[in-house]
């Protein structure tokens, strides 16, 4: 009896295992699996999934980092293989300074300051040194599907430039364009749209930016509130959407500024970036005219100079922000912002250098803050597009950075790799030591030994015929008195 109950229960033990392999047990009974491919999920709900059981890998494990590497963004050149040219920016921030040598001291000023565009004169002066920041930023980037977002890849990390990255650097309004408007419209050239245009500038349709800096220069009596608007295309045409290598008013901004109040309101940061990103990221495929656009932008950055538009050296005030190791390479007062910067131009070529760039990015303590987070009170839409591309690998890369994953290097992957690899090799620093004579070979020793006495001899002579001259003066010889004995 007893071992028909033993053989009953291990038989209903077999049987609750085979159940098991098959199906759940709810409540002593066995319900049958779900199947999970009857299950829907959304791609942002698969890509949360998949990067959290990913992110939980150490990233020095080859078969994760492969995994990792396969669903993110492929980079444009590949890594350690970059170009190091430099760009043409047409943008040029000693407009700024002129901008404040005219109006400073006057209510004009005060209420530029308090607009807009006050931000930007109190960015740091030292921070908007041009350099090889923007170029390098623009060869480490991936290549995504988004419209208005840019991803450098700095050392293995990811950081995004975007609408809202641009608006906390600059301080610049970044909220929505009006229904309809399209930033690279032009508005056509008829008597009626340059009706404000002769009241400010005059008749001359072709005038340049710098012909306005004169009309402000040698007009002493011109009105503050001309002075201002002539200024603020300045700004615009000049710094913020410079789109000529020789910057010209652009039409439409000057029929703006008849309404001070709607040319403040204006979503300048918007405008702006608009321009600037145009030209720092591959344009997108067009069939029958551009069927290569990662190859044309490569070849584009490997030439001498890359022209850009816009404002770029947002991207370079960006890189500062989120990568703490670049910004220390820029030294000096960070304090000392365009408003107390003491020249009237910046220098040339003063900015950071290849080596800057390659020694931060292969810190071993390096730190890269991806996002920036939107600061201060705005508008619902600000720094946001109805129109933005989704990216099934951009938002799994998000995903990673807010789950905590630790990027490297080997997660990235493809890119243009006709560019010879670069190697990483710190110097050590070695100290100076004085050289030994005695071991020096004796013809050597001898030749050094003549030289360091003859030396030492003509010091001895140089010094001796100066305690004579100052002997001399300082004793003159007593003249003797020739005239005949007294009486």
């Amino acid at each position: 009896m007893e071992n028909e109950d033993g053989g009953g229960r291990e038989n209903r033990r077999k049987s609750l295992r085979q159940s098991k392999n098959s199906g759940v047990v709810v409540g002593g009974s066995v319900s049958p699996r779900r199947n999970s491919r009857n299950r829907t999920t959304s791609p942002e709900d698969e890509a949360t999934g998949m990067a959290k059981r990913l992110s939980k890998q150490p990233a020095t494990e080859k078969d994760g980092c492969d995994e990792i590497a396969k669903r993110l963004p492929e980079r444009l050149f590949a890594t350690d293989r970059f170009p190091s040219e430099r760009v043409n920016m047409y943008s040029t921030v000693d407009f700024l300074l002129w901008v404040r040598d005219v109006l400073r001291g006057t209510p004009e000023m005060e209420l530029l300051l308090g607009s807009c565009f006050g931000g930007l004169f109190r960015i740091p002066a030292l921070r908007l040194f041009a350099g090889k920041v923007v170029h390098s930023m623009m060869t480490r980037q991936v290549v995504t599907k988004k419209k208005y977002e840019m991803w450098p890849v700095f050392g293995g990390k990811p950081l995004r430039f975007s609408l809202v990255e641009f608006g906390e650097v600059t301080g610049l309004p970044c909220g929505e364009f009006e229904d309809g408007y399209s930033f690279d419209y032009q508005l056509q050239a008829k008597d009626d749209n340059y009706e404000f245009w002769g009241r400010l500038i005059g008749r001359n349709r072709n005038a340049t930016v710098e012909d306005l800096m004169a009309m402000v220069e040698s007009d002493p009596q011109m009105s503050g509130e001309k002075k201002l608007k002539l200024c603020l295309i300045v700004i615009v045409d000049g710094v913020l959407v410079a789109t000529l290598q020789k910057p010209k008013p652009t039409l439409k901004y000057v029929k703006l500024l008849e309404n001070l109040d709607e040319f403040f309101d204006f979503p300048w940061g918007r405008e702006s970036f608009m321009w600037t990103l145009s030209t720092l990221k591959p344009p997108p495929k067009v069939f029958g005219k551009l069927e290569d656009p990662l190859g044309v932008f490569c070849q584009k950055l490997r030439q001498q100079t890359v022209k850009t538009v816009g404002f770029p050296l947002a991207l370079q005030l960006v890189a500062f922000r989120c990568v703490p190791r670049l910004a220390s390479f820029v030294g000096g007062d960070d304090s000392v912002t365009i408003m107390d910067y003491p020249e009237k131009a910046m220098p040339l070529h003063a900015g950071l250098s290849v080596a800057h760039i390659r020694k931060a990015e292969h810190d071993p303590l390096l730190i890269v803050e991806p996002m920036l987070e939107i600061s201060g009170d705005h508008d619902d839409r600000w720094g946001l597009w109805d129109d933005e591309t989704y990216d099934k690998k951009v938002d799994y890369m998000v995903q990673l950075l807010k789950n905590g994953h630790i990027f490297v290097k080997e997660n990235w992957l493809g890119g243009d790799a006709l560019d010879p690899l670069f190697v990483y090799e710190e110097k050590p620093k070695t100290p100076k030591r004085k050289k030994n004579l005695a071991a020096e070979p004796e013809p050597i020793r001898k030749q050094r030994i003549v030289l360091i006495a003859n030396n030492i001899s003509q010091a001895v002579k140089r010094l001796q015929q100066k305690q004579l001259r100052q002997s001399k003066k300082q004793y003159p010889k007593i003249q003797p008195n020739y005239r005949g004995k007294s009486a």
